[in-house]
């Protein structure tokens, strides 16, 4: 798990669930809102900039993490970029893009 801010004070995290034993557990979730919380209101971060939104992406591919994000997160798509990145194996991934807001998160 990882994040940056950016100057417009969007925070872009990344995770990754590699272990089969934890995956289909409903952790995912758990640990975004987590996340996702502590991004919003962390004092340390939040002195710095104040984070108003939070965007990632995933693979087109991971259709387990869109439905997570759409209907557990209530997270939006805001679009599809094909060839946006390669894999470790050199091969381009399209990806597809969600954001949510301070105000979407504390109001789903």
């Amino acid at each position: 798990m990882s994040y940056g801010i950016a100057d417009d004070n969007t925070a872009y995290p990344g995770w990754k669930i590699c272990d089969f034993n934890y995956q289909n557990k409903g952790y995912g979730p758990k640990i975004i809102m987590m996340l996702f919380e502590f991004l919003f209101t962390d004092e340390t971060i939040n002195s710095k900039c104040s984070t108003d939104k939070i965007a990632w992406d995933t693979m087109l591919e991971n259709k387990r993490a869109q439905y997570v994000y759409e209907n557990k997160i209530g997270a939006r798509k805001t679009g599809v970029r094909e060839n946006a990145w390669k894999d470790q194996t050199g091969k381009w991934r399209t990806a597809v893009y969600y954001e949510l807001n301070r105000e979407e998160f504390y109001n789903r």
